[in-house]
């Protein structure tokens, strides 16, 4: 199994008894570290008034779409310049040097062939990670040399952590996913706009989060409105 370059791997399970899903998940978070979580939570409560003021519509969220479809390689190359290239740990930029990428290179790809045909080349000369490396459970083998991936090799160095979840730990060791605020501040319009041409931006939403009965978040999320 392989992770293409910009996919996000996630794994969800399901245990049905609870005490033992509670146990699993102490001896597998990841160690708190005190100043990093004040410096969340200042940040947090500095962004989030601002974050609840915003009223995002469907009209909104339609023109980012339209935008960023037609802006998708320009995007795309900005991303890969700061988050790839401009960050020596990423496992990617190690890929692409091996494969003799540079960004210029890739900025010729991108333009003569298109972002999809890009990536199926890259794909073909060895830039991808398997599923067991993305784990940390085998290492990333280039030139030789052996390296054991972990999950802060695949942060993306421009998000500024304001929130996080966790992946299960179902394959391993659970994975710490940082979610920028603003991020999703951005993204807001476009899940308005989704839900508009649903047809379900108006209705009731109830989310549930852990095995019913005994899910202590299901009363706190359930909403009577958008």
């Amino acid at each position: 199994m392989s992770t293409p370059i910009g996919v996000m791997v996630r794994s969800a399970a399901h245990t049905e008894d609870s005490n033992t899903a509670d146990r699993s998940w102490e001896s597998k978070k990841t160690p708190v570290r005190p100043l990093e979580e004040i410096l969340v939570y200042a940040r947090l409560a500095r962004k989030l008034p601002g974050f609840l003021a915003r009223r995002p519509s469907a009209a909104e969220g339609l023109k980012l779409i339209a935008d960023r479809l037609a802006r998708r390689e320009e995007h795309f190359l900005a991303i890969a310049e700061r988050a790839i290239y401009a960050h020596p740990g990423s496992p990617y930029r190690v890929l692409l040097a091996e494969a003799g990428c540079e960004l210029g290179d890739l900025r010729r790809m991108v333009r003569a062939d298109g972002l999809e045909e890009t990536l199926e080349n890259l794909r073909e000369a060895g830039v991808w990670i398997r599923f067991e490396q993305f784990k940390g459970k085998q290492p990333l083998v280039v030139g030789g040399s052996e390296r054991l991936l972990r999950q802060e090799d695949f942060y993306n160095p421009m998000v500024r952590r304001t929130l996080e979840t966790y992946s299960s730990g179902s394959t391993g060791t659970r994975s710490r996913n940082p979610i920028d605020l603003d991020h999703k501040a951005a993204t807001a319009p476009v899940a308005r706009a989704i839900k508009s041409l649903q047809g379900i931006h108006d209705k009731p939403i109830a989310k549930v989060v852990g095995s019913l009965p005994e899910s202590s978040s299901f009363a706190g999320v359930l909403s009577g409105g958008p």
